[in-house]
């Protein structure tokens, strides 16, 4: 029996007294500087193609798809972990909130012609 967290990444296995919060907060922040990192790099060309769309959302998949994968195995860390933070709606809130961010900012950025 799983103790889960209704508002909170938190997954707690009572018989054993593990915590997982620490793995599903780090796989979600990671995933969150992937998306960063991917959005930055499509905003910052001047070239909008099917190739750099197409790389862009194929690393990001990449990531999740390696993550289900990892998943799968009972000898690593994440087993079993997959589902949990993708089956919250905060999840995605989150991420689209820190992309809706980063391309406000960036673009008011290039507005005023300051580059970081």
């Amino acid at each position: 029996m799983l103790i889960v967290g209704f508002w909170s990444m938190e997954l707690e296995d009572p018989r054993t007294g593990k915590s997982s919060t620490l793995l599903i907060d780090g796989q979600f922040v990671y995933l969150g500087v992937v998306m960063l990192v991917n959005i930055k790099i499509i905003s910052s060309t001047s070239n909008y193609t099917f190739y750099s769309y197409f790389f862009v959302i194929g690393c990001i998949l990449t990531f999740v798809l390696a993550y289900y994968l990892l998943n799968l195995f009972e000898s690593q860390n994440l087993y079993s972990l997959f589902y949990f933070p993708y089956m919250h709606l905060i999840t995605y809130v989150a991420l689209i909130f820190i992309s809706a961010a980063l391309i406000l900012i960036d673009n008011g950025m290039h507005l005023v012609q300051y580059e970081f």
